[in-house]
């Protein structure tokens, strides 16, 4: 029976073995981090709520946090040879695209709304406002502007991180589209464990959407959209709005 070779842009991984492993270990290590983070937090002793001062750290934590985990998902992919391209996809050509992307990511976050509302109902809402440092909705124009761009930054550092660079690599180093979506996934979702444990339940399929949706697109810009939109909105927006 004849078989049809994979094209071999395809087959190549975008950073050695050993890189790959290297990311996995700091993403265990940020894992660890955040858990730490939520038993501090979570003492009644911890007093984050309404604390401008201490939001505006968080973020700031957050924020050097995702640009250093990108830095490094970024230099094995240069190792290697290849450009922060080989990650996101194609960029925008003309405004029709952007048009086009903006779109599918608000019936995306539409939809990515609806599937985390159900999951809340079906395993509960935390009642806390807060957690890990942070607390919603941010007080005050600096905690308010550290959360946009953390939003912001997290829509764009996470997306390659787990669906640019892991999704692929593991989709290249097993062959399986279905191992590496649920991989990434898992990985997303323990990843944000400082949130509390049903969080990781829900974000952990959102990862799956997310996933999803890169697959279909062989690009990151609608998913970027919607993840650093969704986060400002869950964040401060519907606040904002009463929600």
């Amino acid at each position: 029976m004849a078989t049809v070779a994979r094209p071999a842009a395809e087959r190549k991984l975008l950073a050695p073995v050993w890189h790959l492993i290297t990311v996995l270990l700091i993403l265990l290590g940020q894992t660890a981090y955040g858990w730490y983070r939520l038993q501090i937090t979570s003492s009644p002793m911890f007093r984050a709520n309404g604390d401008p001062q201490g939001m505006v750290r968080a973020c700031a934590k957050g924020l050097v946090i995702e640009w250093l985990v990108l830095f490094c998902v970024w230099a094995g992919v240069r190792w290697q040879g290849g450009r922060m391209s080989d990650l996101t996809g194609q960029r925008w050509k003309n405004w029709k695209q952007i048009a086009g992307d903006l779109l599918i990511a608000f019936v995306f976050w539409s939809l990515w709304s609806g599937s985390a509302e159900l999951l809340w109902w079906l395993i509960g809402r935390p009642r806390t406002g807060g957690a890990g440092g942070y607390h919603f909705p941010p007080v005050g124009t600096l905690a308010v502007t550290s959360w946009l761009a953390l939003a912001a930054t997290a829509g764009f550092c996470e997306e390659v991180v787990y669906r640019g660079y892991l999704q692929k690599q593991f989709h290249r180093l097993t062959g399986s589209a279905v191992f590496a979506l649920l991989a990434q996934a898992l990985l997303f979702g323990i990843g944000h464990v400082y949130q509390g444990y049903r969080p990781v339940i829900v974000i952990t399929v959102l990862g799956l959407e997310y996933g999803l949706l890169a697959y279909w697109r062989r690009n990151l810009r609608s998913t970027m959209l919607s993840h650093g939109w969704s986060d400002m909105v869950s964040g401060y927006f519907k606040y904002l709005w009463g929600w």
